[in-house]
């Protein structure tokens, strides 16, 4: 099965499906990091990397939901600014509230911790933008190539009939 067949069942998930297509891969990922936090900072390590796994899965969640709720009503491009507006917002929110007010976490790696996570779920949201809208597209190609053929059909018939 090609790769755009299967990103195009995509558009047919509903919100807990792609709620946990999102929350999967963070988590494992999350399960990989915190060994790595433990080990270069102990307990605090740990903490850095449950907060960032928190807050990049709370921007991404936001984000699909919003985008969701938003499916159809809008253009595509609304949804996906709207997207990255929650799933870059909320991470980048808290590694300037880490950054600025919690020296012993930014000393433990936090920003290093983020990196990762937001970088997954910026990967599963191409990964699904294509699936999403690249049947939209294909959708709205079609359409038009159809209407310009019609009518240039009937452009010819009206000059054949003169």
């Amino acid at each position: 099965m090609q790769l755009s067949t299967r990103l195009a069942r995509l558009s047919h998930l509903g919100l807990p499906a792609r709620l946990l297509l999102f929350a999967v891969p963070l988590f494992l990922l999350a399960l990989v990091l915190t060994p790595v936090g433990w080990a270069l900072s102990g307990w605090i390590g740990i903490a850095a990397v449950a907060i960032s796994f928190v807050s990049c899965l709370v921007g991404s969640l936001a984000a699909v939901s919003l985008s969701f709720f938003l499916q159809g009503s809008h253009s595509p491009l609304q949804e996906l600014l709207v997207g990255m507006l929650f799933r870059m917002g909320v991470p980048m929110g808290a590694a300037l509230v880490v950054v600025m007010r919690s020296p012993t976490l930014d000393e433990a790696g936090f920003v290093f911790y983020l990196l990762p996570f937001f970088l997954v779920a910026v990967g599963i949201h191409a990964l699904t933008a294509v699936g999403l809208y690249g049947a939209t597209v294909k959708a709205t190609v079609k359409a038009n190539v159809k209407a310009t053929t019609e009518g240039l059909g009937q452009e010819h018939d009206a000059c054949e009939a003169s």
